[in-house]
Formats: structure tokens, sequence, C-alpha cells
């Protein structure tokens, strides 16, 4: 077996902020999985990297042939937030052991979202919407609680909105989170009918936080 394998989430509000394990992991990596856009933000705190960086291969069921090929070298796989909240943990877990990986999480978007609206979280349910039919959301709701929704491109607030007016929820309070830790960071608040007419472009990197009562 070689050696382990250290996966870094990258937090919305804190981006360069590793720990001594997350420093000292990347600066003596090999090969670095990472987006472009991750790749770029590393190089900025960390210029003097000798890592190679590789993009995540597509599909990602390439991945674990990527990693068998390098298996003996020094590797860090980029994540966004905590890796094991709907995250590549759970894809890198399904082909190797645990004890080959080392996570180091940051803060989720979800969790940024949470304290952005000083809402508690002790009682949230999660859904995850990504590559999903939105007809499997209503299946999800029950009639009252705290949802913690992620979301794409495709299943934007406003349809979301409708499939909760849809099932009798139209007073649902809806916040929406944007581009947490971006300039273009916004927050907004609607009741489910409202969002369902609304007009607004809402940025692809956002989550939501429902409230059903």
């Amino acid at each position: 077996m070689g050696p382990k394998i250290d996966v870094l989430g990258i937090g919305c509000d804190d981006a360069g902020n590793f720990s001594v394990a997350a420093a000292k992991a990347l600066n003596e990596a090999e090969i670095i999985f990472a987006s472009d856009e991750q790749a770029a933000l590393i190089r900025s705190y960390f210029s003097q990297l000798k890592a190679q960086f590789e993009s995540y291969p597509r599909p990602i069921s390439k991945l674990e042939k990527s990693l068998a090929d390098d298996q003996h070298k020094k590797i860090v796989m980029l994540a966004l937030g905590d890796p094991l909240f709907y995250g590549i943990g759970a894809i890198l877990l399904r082909f190797l052991p645990a004890e080959r990986l080392r996570f180091h999480p940051a803060i989720s978007s979800l969790q940024a979202a949470l304290s952005r609206f000083s809402v508690p979280w002790n009682d949230l349910s999660v859904i995850s919407l990504h590559g999903r039919a939105l007809s499997s959301f209503a299946g999800s709701i029950g009639s009252k609680g705290r949802y913690g929704i992620l979301t794409d491109a495709k299943n934007s607030p406003q349809r979301i909105a409708k499939e909760l007016v849809k099932i009798g929820q139209e007073n649902a309070l809806v916040r929406v989170a944007e581009s947490l830790g971006r300039k273009d960071e916004r927050l907004s608040i609607y009741n489910a009918m409202e969002l369902a007419d609304c007009k607004q472009h809402f940025s692809p990197l956002l989550v939501l936080v429902v409230d059903i009562v």
C-alpha cells in the first residue's frame, strides 16, 4: 500500500487557512488533484510547490485508475468544504480503504449559509439535488421541518419554490445563499410563493435553507 492520500477541504471563508498538517501535505505532495480554480488559489498561497497539478478525470469513475497509476506517489486531493459531506470523500471510499485516506475538512457551504442567516442546525435535514430530478424533491419534504438544500444550475431556487407551492407549502420560508465567500456573495429571504414568481437570476453556486412550519 502506498502513502496516505491527503484530501483537503477548502472553506468559502478561510480558503488559505490550512492547518499545519494540511500545509505540510501540500508542500510534500508530488501530485495535486484540483479544479483550475482550486489550483490557482493554492498557487497563490503556496508559491514554492513542486507538485504536478492534475484535473479530476471525467467521468469521475476514471479516478480509481488515475490513483492506481500513481499509488506510490504522495497525492493531495482538493475539495470544497468538508470532503465527506456530499463530496469526493464518499467516492474515494468506494474503492480505497479508509486507512489509505487522511481527511482535512473545512467549513462547508451549507454550514457557512446557516451561520450567515444565524440559523441553528441541530434539527436540519439535508437534501441534495445535484444531478437529480426535481421530481424526487417532494418525497423528501415533510409537513414540518428545516431543510438544507444543495442544488445545481438546473434545479434553480424558482423551480424548487414551485415544487413547494405544488405540495401546498407556499408559505415556506426560503433562504438563498449565493456565491458564499466571493465578491458577489448575496443573501436573500423569500416565502415560496414569491420566490416561485421571482425574475431574479441566481448564481449556480448556492445553497438553500428552507423552513416549513
